[in-house]
């Protein structure tokens, strides 16, 4: 081959590079989300006036009440706990997430999620509108659609569109509940116990406490809850009040 024809086949070997990348470059779109949703969380496991039995180690109150902050940051959220296996060399996958996983949505491919999962930041997995993972995915890199194929296990599993949330501490939380320990010759007992917002325990602001055994009422803040009847298994209470 001569130098000439030789120049030739390079650069019809570039030309048709280039076209087979140009047909598999991909544009994501931002996915739209409304902005600063401000809502308010209420929680309570009782109802004043209504008598209500629990045993050992329930809680005998529970409360949540704060404001939740919707972010524009759009994410996927898993129906179930799931697998997502496949691909090769450095777009290889091998991913458990747990119900619940919150992933990262990096936009639209035509009319498809891109799903970003945290182990492999340079892989966008497509995921339909409906919630199904469609087992095709992008190079988050170039931007160019990738040969490989993925499986997801169990098959039945959907991702739905979410937004993130924060709660606005600003506005002030409350997250507690008392449990019921039992009672002893001269106690009813009860452990306070807080929490955060995310619901991690505030260790540090436990509290026992413990009224008489012939206590028709007590309170704890505002809280006044009237004993009904008490076993060796558990309790009958009435909430009277909470403000």
């Amino acid at each position: 081959m001569t130098n000439l024809n030789y120049i030739s086949f390079l650069t019809r070997i570039a030309l048709i590079s280039l076209e087979i990348l140009i047909a598999g470059c991909v544009s994501i779109t931002q996915v739209p989300m409304n902005e600063g949703i401000r809502s308010h969380v209420y929680e309570k496991n009782y109802t004043i006036g209504v008598s209500k039995t629990i045993y050992i180690g329930d809680a005998l109150i529970s409360v949540k009440d704060y404001y939740e902050l919707q972010q524009s940051t759009p994410i996927l959220v898993s129906s179930n706990a799931y697998r997502i296996f496949g691909g090769e060399f450095g777009a290889s996958i091998e991913y458990s997430g747990p119900m619940g996983d919150k992933l990262e949505l990096r936009g639209q491919f035509d009319d498809d999620y891109v799903m970003v999962l945290p182990q492999v930041p340079l892989v966008g997995l497509l995921v339909a509108k409906s919630g199904t993972f469609l087992g095709s995915a992008v190079n988050l890199t170039g931007y160019t659609t990738l040969i490989y194929t993925y499986k997801i296990d169990p098959p039945t599993t959907q991702f739905t569109l979410d937004s993130a949330k924060s709660v606005d501490t600003s506005a002030g939380f409350i997250n507690y509940e008392i449990v019921y320990t039992g009672r002893s010759s001269e106690s009813l007992n009860f452990l306070y116990r807080e929490y955060t917002p995310d619901n991690i325990a505030r260790v540090p602001f436990y509290q026992n406490l413990m009224y008489p055994t012939t206590s028709h009422v007590i309170r704890f803040k505002n809280l006044r809850i009237r004993i009904d009847n008490i076993t060796d298994e558990g309790i009958t209470f009435t909430v009277l009040q909470d403000e």
